[in-house]
């Protein structure tokens, strides 16, 4: 932690989002521990991964309500499909429990083409999971940002982070977004 302070420190940052991907079911006990000892410093708001396709994901969900403000998903790293009926629930179990979800939007270069995190299967998720608290992180679709401003920007319930977007994209289209 006393780097990650020392980094906020010099760039002025009061408080930072910790987030962690889960992509095996026996990784999610020590990112739980790590975020409860993130949590302990309050400059640290993190947000354990469950990896919603293991056998006891709604019982994480519930584990993690109330002792963090959300959870971290990653479609790509984890093998998620908006669609799935699955992770349909698993989103309805999160919303239930007052959980945020901090999405990866967009796409990924690790998976070149790949776009089922694109921003109009966000929106259908949204529609899918009525009441839902999601953040779409890299304004909602990284490299997919004129896509975000049709479907996503100002959409009701809906947060977009700026993560590895600013300076990435033409300004004008990053103000629009916003």
């Amino acid at each position: 932690q006393a780097g990650l302070i020392a980094q906020m420190d010099r760039a002025g940052v009061g408080r930072a989002v910790t987030a962690s991907i889960a992509t095996k079911p026996t990784q999610m006990e020590a990112i739980f521990a790590f975020s409860a000892a993130m949590a302990a410093n309050p400059r640290f708001i993190p947000f354990p991964s469950v990896l919603p396709s293991a056998p006891d994901a709604l019982a994480w969900v519930e584990r993690a309500a109330g002792r963090f403000v959300g959870l971290k998903i990653h479609p790509l790293y984890q093998n998620v499909f908006f669609d799935d009926p699955a992770f349909v629930e698993f989103m309805k179990a999160a919303r239930e429990a007052g959980l945020v979800v901090l999405m990866h939007a967009g796409r990924d270069p690790e998976f070149p083409g790949d776009l089922r995190a694109a921003p109009e299967n966000v929106a259908r998720l949204l529609d899918a999971v009525d009441g839902v608290k999601l953040i779409a992180a890299h304004l909602g679709g990284w490299k997919e940002w004129e896509a975000s401003l049709r479907r996503l920007a100002g959409r009701e319930g809906l947060y977009l982070d700026t993560s590895s977007s600013l300076g990435r994209l033409p300004r004008d289209l990053a103000l629009a977004i916003v």
